[in-house]
């Protein structure tokens, strides 16, 4: 009889050990789609910022980057932003945009 009951007491905790490895796994699963959806975000914005403001790719991700760290915001939050804004750009973007013209407008011709 003691045989029987540690085999289902083995068995009790071995579903235990499972049901926690589950969870962790699905906890994974998670957080790897939420990563994916925010690289998938920012990738549109980027493309986004690219055409609409007719710069190479890595121009328009620094852009990006660079308006979400001056407004202290997420980046991928931003990149939501101006994936839903449609036409508009997010005011962050705009502050950046203007603020880099301001600074290239004043910036000393450099001749070689």
């Amino acid at each position: 009889m003691m045989d029987g009951a540690q085999t289902e007491l083995d068995s009790r905790e071995g579903l235990a050990v499972l049901r926690e490895r589950v969870l962790d796994l699905e906890e994974t699963v998670d957080q790897l789609h939420h990563a994916l959806y925010s690289r998938i975000l920012v990738e549109q914005a980027t493309g986004i910022l690219a055409e609409r403001y007719d710069v190479p790719v890595a121009d328009a991700f620094s852009l990006l980057r660079g308006s979400a760290r001056s407004a202290r915001m997420n980046l991928h939050v931003l990149a939501a932003a101006v994936v839903a804004a449609e036409r508009r750009t997010p005011d962050p973007i705009l502050a950046r945009v203007q603020a880099l013209e301001t600074a290239r407008a004043q910036a000393p011709l450099v001749v070689r």
